[in-house]
């Protein structure tokens, strides 16, 4: 009581100002200094650690994805391999083919004089004889001795010549489809562009209609424009849903 209502003097129980710091009660020491330091490293380290398993769980699913599409691409590679292959075997067929006809065709033209021997009207005979579904058109088609004899002979039959072979659709008898790839390899040495552009349309019509379809993916790889009209077209005269 004698201190004269000043403050109490400085003992040593008391901490000196400066040596810790007291917050709202709460006495801060070095020790929760340091301490506090470790969590914040800690919280900074988990956090760090979270985003890096988000994106480590986002490049394996990527991952994942990558490795599916490659399954399927390996799958596609496969199946055009596969293709290639059969075309190949198809072309090598083909070529055999070509060799073959084409030697017949060299010994058929040794054999006969185009250009004159025989008599027009024993040549006229001749076409009368051949088949008119597949061979008249050709014979038309060698040379112009020969198509006015198929006109001639065409004639006499009644009929309105090669034109209504492959011209009136819904009157021509079965063709084959080498006929048709024939026909419409023919149709580039006419002059007129109309008049190949029709021929060739028609010749497609025909392979529709008579469900060649190795001969329309033939034609359609050769021109990938061919006209798909004629296709269904032809293809409806003859009921052949699958071309469609």
């Amino acid at each position: 009581g004698g201190w004269g209502g000043g403050p109490p003097p400085m003992t040593s129980q008391q901490p000196r100002r400066g040596a810790n710091e007291n917050t709202g009660g709460f006495e801060v020491t070095a020790e929760t200094k340091a301490t506090a330091t470790v969590l914040g490293d800690v919280f900074e380290l988990a956090g760090k650690a979270a985003h890096a398993e988000r994106r480590r769980a986002f490049q394996e699913k990527k991952l994942r994805e990558e490795r599916a599409e490659m399954k399927k691409l390996e799958a596609q590679l496969q199946r055009k391999r596969a293709s290639v292959e059969a075309e190949e075997a198809k072309l090598g067929e083909r070529k055999a083919e070509v060799e073959a006809l084409s030697l017949e065709l060299n010994a058929h033209n040794g054999a006969v004089d185009w250009a004159g021997g025989l008599p027009d009207a024993l040549w006229e005979r001749i076409a009368g004889l051949l088949d008119e579904k597949e061979a008249v058109f050709p014979f038309a088609l060698t040379c112009r001795r020969f198509r006015e004899m198929q006109k001639r002979v065409t004639s006499a039959r009644g009929k309105t010549g090669i034109r209504s072979k492959v011209s009136f659709l819904s009157k021509v008898s079965a063709v084959s489809g080498d006929w048709c790839e024939w026909a419409y390899a023919e149709a580039r040495r006419v002059p007129r562009p109309w008049n190949r552009g029709k021929l060739k349309t028609n010749a497609v019509s025909l392979a529709a209609r008579h469900r060649h379809l190795n001969t329309l993916r033939c034609l359609k790889e050769e021109e990938p424009d061919l006209s798909d009209g004629k296709v269904c077209d032809g293809a409806a005269l003859g009921g052949h849903l699958e071309v469609l």
